[in-house]
């Protein structure tokens, strides 16, 4: 007899619980989605519901531009994965045998990101670190506009900036780290060949701190997504060119948003 008491509206669920074997529970809770292409299992996503469930099997129509410009890396390229998620482009590129770090600050997020490398045993390939990429070294507080469910998008980190540049409300929040990508890089020793930028409209402040990373000419290409109408949108492209790339694509856009990729000239 299981002691636990379940606090669920329905009785039905609650009923459920107390007859499976602590076993099958687990087993739930442990469920898995697969990510395949021509019929072979790429990776697997912890299924913990319907935003990362959303995540993996949307994965090759949400962002085709994304998925085509890791398929274009070369071996020993190494990946930057800013703003991972739980995952599914350091895991794509990390199948495809490619070095990633990957940075993601929001908790539930950073936990599934962490258990999905372990279930793909893609530990050796991939690295993670639970900070936000900053302008500065600053302790302050990650903004969640869509709550703290697993696989959510949209944070903002020491400000309440919207993906568009518009202040907006936060009902909740937690604390992190921000920490510029030119001391991270050097603290872990890691030299990308190819850096992923999906923040939500804390593009700027990431550039910001990354400049001596961009003008290192071992980096290739950015993937950074924008929206023109953000008021810091010309600005973050003139940091990218000042570094010396330029856009050599522009993904389809979804609104005023659009993946950018730059390749060094």
């Amino acid at each position: 007899m299981k002691n636990t008491v379940v606090n669920s509206k329905n009785s039905a669920v609650e009923a459920l619980y107390r007859m499976l074997p602590e076993g099958t529970i687990d087993s739930l809770l442990n469920r898995r989605v697969f990510v395949t292409e021509n019929n072979k299992k790429l990776f697997s996503l912890r299924n913990m519901g319907a935003i990362s469930r959303k995540r993996a099997l949307t994965f090759f129509t949400k962002e085709p531009d994304t998925i085509e410009w890791i398929k274009s890396f070369k071996p020993g390229d190494q990946l930057l994965d800013i703003g991972a998620n739980i995952g599914i482009y350091s895991l794509y590129a990390a199948s495809n045998g490619i070095r990633t770090v990957s940075i993601e600050p929001q908790a539930m997020n950073y936990a599934c990101l962490v258990l999905n490398v372990i279930d793909n045993k893609l530990g050796s390939f991939i690295s993670t670190y639970p900070f936000c990429s900053h302008e500065t070294l600053t302790i302050s507080q990650l903004r969640l506009l869509e709550g703290s469910d697993w696989g959510t998008a949209n944070s903002s980190f020491d400000r309440t900036c919207s993906s568009h540049g518009k202040e907006i409300s936060y009902d909740n929040e937690h604390g992190s780290l921000g920490i510029p990508l030119d001391d991270l890089v050097e603290r872990i020793n890691f030299l990308p060949t190819h850096i992923k930028i999906d923040v939500d409209g804390n593009e700027l402040l990431v550039l910001k701190g990354s400049k001596k990373l961009l003008s290192n000419k071992g980096v290739e290409s950015v993937l950074v997504e924008l929206a023109e109408d953000h008021p810091e949108y010309r600005e973050s492209i003139n940091i990218l060119e000042e570094a010396g790339f330029y856009i050599a694509q522009k993904g389809s856009p979804y609104g005023t948003l659009a993946n950018y990729i730059f390749k060094k000239r």
